[in-house]
């Protein structure tokens, strides 16, 4: 009796720290994902901004023309 009670509270414990690790991890993974996706929306916001200004350049062409 005494040794499955021993046993367990053996697995329980071990489980426990199983859970435990696998959550950290998943928690770590999490947040690196969101890091991960603020970075690639300040990058496309970035490239739309260098597209556009490529797009559109500095000047006023269509004035000169008219002129």
């Amino acid at each position: 009796m005494l040794v499955g009670v021993v046993w367990f509270v053996a697995g329980l414990a071990l489980g426990l720290i199983l859970v435990g690790f696998v959550a950290l991890g998943s928690y770590e993974r999490g947040r690196d994902s969101a890091r991960r996706e603020r970075f690639n929306a300040e990058l496309n916001a970035r490239r739309v901004v260098a597209v556009s200004k490529r797009a559109r350049p500095q000047g006023a062409t269509e004035e000169r023309a008219t002129a």
